[in-house]
């Protein structure tokens, strides 16, 4: 059995965030298949395939943490961005009758998403 070691633990860290973080991506991808949008995602994709890549090889234990770090900033962006869209909708709803535009399916799921959120913004 291997020891532990500091820099194992933040290699498996960013690896780990990495792959949740692709994840959040892909469901960005479905909600915007096309435009900046798209080109914004694929440029974080690149971009965080990059730093998985020089964790892999990098030996200096402080540039691991700083990746780390990055990674994580990065995922309170796309929160962030999933609140700007998010306050975007809600007014959309009441004014556009959203609901009775889209299908019954889709309109739950909208309808369950500000509901999450308001009450996340509540706790």
């Amino acid at each position: 059995m291997g020891s532990f070691t500091e820099d194992a633990y933040l290699r498996e860290k960013v690896h780990s965030l990495h792959a949740g973080l692709l994840c959040r991506l892909d469901e960005y991808v479905e909600a915007f298949p096309r435009g900046q949008s798209r080109d914004l995602i694929g440029t974080i994709r690149l971009f965080l395939s990059e730093i998985d890549d020089e964790v892999s090889t990098c030996n200096d234990l402080e540039v691991i943490r700083w990746f780390c770090r990055l990674i994580d900033e990065l995922a309170e962006v796309l929160e962030w961005l999933d609140d700007q869209v998010i306050d975007r909708l809600r007014p959309l709803w009441d004014e556009t009758n959203l609901d009775k535009r889209i299908g019954s399916f889709l309109a739950k799921e909208v309808r369950q998403l500000i509901e999450e959120y308001e009450q996340r913004k509540d706790d």
